[in-house]
């Protein structure tokens, strides 16, 4: 499975299920499909990230530190999702999550992720340079 099926779902369930469960659940999948693109692409440049919880902050560490701003940017974008994704599986008082404009923000905001991920993609040079920026804050950081 490509980890763009997520997106896929999240855009339809905003469509077609404008009621609490779809929209948190378009939050949810939105965010997975950024982390498991940004999974996959730091994967892609030897960088693995754990199959275990600790994989959704270190993916936010590794591409905040790769030395690259559009990449950078989408750390911070990935990393909000995070959060707006714990809040919409777990916090089930949370009304703000149940509101289209924010779940659509979170779906648009999901894509320039993965967006910004196929722009390096595009250039050997540059996911070079990412990849020696990840290794180098990993062994700086011990991680």
């Amino acid at each position: 499975m490509k980890a763009t099926a997520f997106l896929n779902l999240a855009q339809r369930l905003l469509t077609n299920e404008k009621n609490a469960a779809g929209l948190r659940s378009a939050i949810s999948r939105a965010y997975y499909a950024a982390f498991h693109e940004t999974s996959d692409f730091l994967k892609r440049i030897g960088c693995q990230v754990p199959d275990d919880a600790t994989g959704h902050k270190k993916a936010y560490f590794y591409l905040n530190n790769c030395n690259d701003d559009p990449l950078i940017e989408a750390a911070a974008y990935l990393d909000n999702l995070h959060g707006d994704r714990n809040e919409a599986d777990y916090d089930l008082t949370a009304q703000r999550v149940e509101k289209e404009p924010i779940a659509q923000n979170v779906v648009a905001t999901a894509e320039k992720v993965i967006k910004a991920l196929d722009e390096c993609n595009k250039s050997d040079q540059r996911k070079k340079d990412v990849a020696m920026a990840v290794q180098a804050y990993k062994q700086q950081n011990k991680m």
